[in-house]
């Protein structure tokens, strides 16, 4: 299951507007954006600046620039609106995709700015675009790895603790060692079946076990589970409510 367990009840997290240091991100963004793109069509202003391998790579850094300079709008619109972003599913989706752009087209800049070979190859910049790409480079990386992080599951998981949520069970699959432990504690990985009323889907989880108590996690035990309202990867388990096999005795 990937769609919302109740539909048209959302009480998504929200990113607030971007303030003064989302407005300066966004003219650095433009800035390299259009510069980019002026590159490509302008060949006067290219001149001393980059020499582009074939006409290809120039086209390529039009393009480049060209989604820069549009996700740079989008962006200071936001910042002029004081828009808010709910962190729904579809949302985070689509703020992966654009990171792993930025991550591609920084990763480009920043090849074709210090690594000889490749700029011969493709785009050799020149003059003070030498340094405005291999810094501007750096940022979208820097960028574009960020909105790779799940942000919204913390999020949702604090929500869960004082907000409403759809009531569901899960039965333990399988649980194995991570290799990483807080204190003695092991960090265990653990798959579950969650059923929300009567639909039911695979999920995992990392839960941080005392020794005494890694049974809870014994195959075929069933746990009591809180699911989000929106996004139904993201639950809270009651190891509270926990029932073992059939004829298990409860470890605790």
């Amino acid at each position: 299951m990937r769609g919302p367990v109740q539909p048209g009840v959302d009480t998504s997290p929200t990113v607030p507007a971007p303030g003064f240091w989302g407005f300066v991100f966004g003219l650095v963004q433009l800035a390299l954006g259009g510069v980019a793109l002026a590159l490509s069509i302008d060949e006067g202003f290219a001149a001393g600046k980059a020499t582009f391998a074939a006409g290809g790579w120039r086209i390529g850094l039009g393009i480049a620039g060209a989604v820069l300079a549009l996700l740079s709008v989008r962006g200071l619109l936001r910042v002029a609106s004081a828009l808010t972003t709910p962190l729904t599913p579809e949302i985070r989706s689509r703020l992966r995709r654009r990171g792993l752009v930025m991550v591609a087209i920084g990763a480009w800049l920043v090849a074709a700015a210090v690594i000889d070979p490749f700029a011969r190859a493709t785009v050799t910049f020149h003059s003070w675009t030498d340094p405005l790409f291999s810094a501007g480079g750096l940022y979208l990386l820097a960028m574009g790895l960020s909105l790779q992080l799940d942000i919204t599951r913390g999020l949702r998981l604090q929500q869960l603790e004082r907000g409403p949520s759809v009531p569901g069970t899960a039965t333990i699959l399988g649980a194995t060692e991570t290799g990483t432990a807080v204190g003695e504690r092991p960090v265990m990985e653990i798959t579950l079946e969650i059923d929300v009323n009567g639909r039911v889907y695979p999920a995992s989880t990392r839960v941080v076990l005392e020794p005494d108590k890694r049974a809870l996690a014994t195959p075929g035990s069933t746990v009591d589970v809180a699911v989000d309202l929106v996004d139904p990867e993201v639950f809270k388990i009651d190891w509270r409510s926990w029932r073992g096999p059939a004829g298990d005795a409860d470890p605790r």
